[in-house]
């Protein structure tokens, strides 16, 4: 039996070479020509001696090989992302502490379960017996302007982003004030700044306690680009904003600083 085998083996082996040899221009046309002839009925012969053969030497599957290498790298994509998740809560929640601990402001903490970044609006949901109302002003633990509060469902609040159509902050930069205003699509504008303030690309802008709905110096954005006309008393600028949905999973919102 084992003699049988091994003859079968060897066989397959010099098939494989000859079908090598007619695959490569080492031999002439005429010479392929005739080997193709006498070996082509052996060719079923052939294929089913390499099953044979193939169980005696197991060839991998990479179709297999290639499954099971994709799934192991869903999984550890699946875990860095749930260690990075993890890394930046605790880092909010770092600051948070800090910042509760340098304002004198009352912060709530809340998860963004939901987004719409068409609508401009984020879902908040608040931990139990936290008493929130509308127009509340809500920041990031890096002191960054988030929006307000708009309606309140139980534990569950929504957020009118900065750049909501309905939302308008006083704010500041480069020593003069403006009023920024939402344009919908994570876009924000700084309107009613005087045209003499020297107002340029990088600038930083922050939110004013004039207006009331906001304390004093909270992050807005940086400027991208100013609009100016001479026959114009103010200047108009288009603002980068700081807050992030994809980097930010806890906000606050400042209970103790209602706008009248």
């Amino acid at each position: 039996m084992k003699q049988i085998q091994t003859q079968r083996r060897i066989t397959f082996f010099v098939l494989i070479l000859l079908l090598a040899l007619l695959a490569s221009n080492l031999i002439s046309d005429s010479f392929r020509a005739t080997v193709l002839q006498v070996f082509s009925p052996m060719q079923s012969i052939a294929w089913n001696m390499g099953k044979t053969v193939s169980g005696v030497f197991p060839f991998p599957d990479v179709s297999q090989q290639n499954e099971m290498l994709q799934q192991e790298n869903l999984e550890l994509r699946f875990e860095n992302t749930a260690l990075q998740n993890a890394l930046l809560e605790n880092e909010e929640l770092k600051n948070a502490l800090q910042l509760q601990e340098e304002s004198e402001f009352s912060l709530a903490a809340g998860r963004i379960v939901g987004k719409s970044i068409g609508e401009d609006r984020i879902l908040v949901r608040m931990g139990p017996d936290v008493d929130v109302r509308q127009r509340m002003p809500v920041v990031t633990a890096q002191g960054v302007a988030v929006g307000t509060v708009g309606r309140v469902l139980g534990s569950m609040i929504e957020i009118l982003l900065l750049s909501h159509p309905d939302s308008s902050v006083d704010a500041k930069v480069s020593g003069g004030r403006g009023i920024i205003r939402g344009e919908g699509r994570f876009q924000i504008t700084l309107h009613l700044l005087p045209r003499e303030i020297a107002l340029q690309a990088g600038d930083t802008v922050a939110t004013s306690i004039g207006g009331g709905l906001f304390p004093d110096n909270y992050l807005i954005g940086t400027v991208s680009a100013v609009e100016k006309k001479d026959t114009e008393p103010f200047q108009k600028a288009f603002l980068s904003p700081f807050f992030s949905l994809e980097s930010s999973e806890i906000v606050f919102v400042i209970t103790n600083f209602l706008s009248p």
